[in-house]
C-alpha cells in the first residue's frame, strides 16, 4: 500500500458556520430587494408628480416686479389649469416663449378705459390682463388669446 500525503487538507465548515453565512447572504439579498423596491416607488412618485406638475397644476417662479404688492419677485406660485376667466383673478399666459403672471381686468363684452385716446372693447373670445404694479398702467394693455392661458 502506498502512502498519500494531503497537502491540501480543506476544512468544511460546521452548522452553525454555513447556517451564518447562509443568514447573511438572505439579509443582504432582502436589504437588496427593499432598496430597489424603494428606488422604483420613488421613481413612479417623481414620473407621476411631474405629470400631474405638467397636465393640470404648473409651478412657476416669480421674477419682476409687475404684480407688487401681490407678489414680490421670486415667490414660487402654484397654477389652476382652467377655461374659466373672472374680472380680478390672477392668471399666467404664454408671449413670446415666456410666461407672464397678470391680473384679468377685463373680459369679452367689457369696455376697458385703457388711456385717454379712448376705450378698447374685447374681440370675442379675448381678455385683457395687467400688472398689479401702479407704475405700469400706462404701458399700453395687450388682448390675449384664452388659448395661450396656462393657468390660473
Amino acid at each position: 500500500m502506498m502512502d498519500t500525503e494531503n497537502d491540501g487538507d480543506t476544512v468544511l465548515p460546521d452548522a452553525e458556520q454555513v447556517r451564518a453565512e447562509r443568514d447573511k447572504l438572505s439579509y443582504r439579498a432582502k436589504y437588496m430587494r427593499i432598496i430597489r423596491s424603494t428606488v422604483a416607488v420613488l421613481i413612479v412618485v417623481a414620473a407621476v408628480a411631474v405629470l400631474v406638475s405638467i397636465l393640470f397644476l404648473p409651478v412657476i417662479q416669480v421674477s419682476g416686479d409687475s404684480m407688487e404688492p401681490t407678489l414680490s419677485n421670486g415667490d414660487i406660485i402654484l397654477l389652476v389649469k382652467t377655461k374659466k376667466f373672472s374680472r380680478g383673478q390672477l392668471c399666467c399666459l404664454s408671449w413670446q416663449n415666456k410666461l407672464l403672471l397678470k391680473r384679468v381686468i377685463g373680459l369679452p363684452g367689457d369696455v376697458i378705459e385703457i388711456d385717454a385716446e379712448g376705450n378698447v372693447r374685447p374681440c370675442f373670445g379675448q381678455c385683457f390682463l395687467a400688472a398689479d404694479a401702479v407704475h405700469l398702467y400706462s404701458q399700453r394693455q395687450e388682448p390675449c388669446d384664452r388659448k395661450s392661458v396656462p393657468g390660473q
